[in-house]
């Protein structure tokens, strides 16, 4: 949620966007960048400058800065997306979260990046881009 000083020409983020960083512990990611898009439409439609994170330096630039927080979820799912192409093409890949993350940042990174991809991948499955089922006793991601 932010709300906007029309008058100062700012407004106040929140949590969404920061003074410096990333939000990185989102709940829903779908609806976390329907948040940015929106605030991003309200910024270019109020001509806002200023953003007022909940934490950090004060945002000079946000249209920027909500530009390069979207960027860069589109991004990661781009990234997330291309861990499907390139295998096997006469069958349908099932990938673990911990296989995607293992393929583009190597098995050491799982603890720490596993987390995103898990919510990337709940998004796209959200937006009917991914499914899952469950073999054995773990998760496989797969294309539609």
């Amino acid at each position: 949620m932010s709300f906007v000083l029309e008058e100062t020409g700012a407004m106040f983020t929140g949590d969404n966007v920061l003074g410096h960083g990333n939000s990185v512990v989102v709940e829903n990611l779908g609806r976390y960048l329907k948040s940015l898009h929106v605030m991003r439409n309200k910024v270019y439609s109020s001509e806002i400058k200023v953003g007022y994170p909940g934490h950090g330096a004060v945002i000079e630039d946000l249209p920027s800065k909500l530009t390069v927080y979207i960027r860069h979820w589109e991004t990661r799912e781009k990234v997330v997306t291309s861990a499907f192409v390139g295998a096997n093409t006469t069958t349908r890949s099932f990938l673990t979260t911990r296989e995607i993350t293992a393929h583009l940042y190597g098995a050491a990174l799982d603890t720490m990046v596993g987390p995103f991809i898990a919510q990337v991948l709940s998004k796209l499955a959200e937006e009917g881009k991914v499914g899952f089922t469950v073999l054995g006793q773990e998760k496989k991601w797969f294309l539609l």
